[in-house]
């Protein structure tokens, strides 16, 4: 089944909900972005976060050995989390855990939908309190 990011973020659980058994529905997602070759990766949680006035789709990778912290990863201008997936394997071969997700307007799973004016788009003056909001996470984790 080829990867469609509106039927994923259609599916996709809550970030909590998503602590469970891996979901066949992330299936093509993981593989387009090669997020099923990571390796030393013993736990990935894909789901979404509602606070600050958005809708943040949110990731954490877990080394196979204790981690010796959480890197928490912010993406670029116009990318998402998955284009960072050989900073994701360096941290994870470094024994970090990496917590991250997509910024208002960006990235996937739910593409801007305003093709053309996605260098314009009003999520884009929300980046700051879902940074706060992951910190909050990584908190709770430890």
């Amino acid at each position: 089944m080829p990867f469609d990011p509106i039927v994923l973020h259609n599916q996709l659980p809550t970030f909590k909900e998503a602590a469970g058994q891996p979901d066949p529905v992330l299936t093509p997602y993981l593989q387009l972005y090669q997020l099923d070759q990571l390796q030393n990766l013993t736990h990935h949680q894909l789901g979404l976060i509602n606070g600050y006035g958005a809708q943040l789709c949110v990731q954490l990778f877990v080394p196979e050995v204790p981690a010796r912290g959480t890197a928490i990863l912010v993406h670029g201008y116009m990318e998402h989390m998955a284009l960072n997936r050989p900073l994701i394997q360096q941290l994870l071969n470094d024994g970090f855990a990496v917590l991250g997700y997509d910024l208002p307007g960006h990235g996937q799973p739910r593409p801007c939908q305003q093709r053309g004016k996605g260098a314009r788009h009003p999520a884009f003056q929300r980046q700051g309190p879902p940074l706060r909001r992951q910190e909050e996470i990584v908190q709770r984790q430890a």
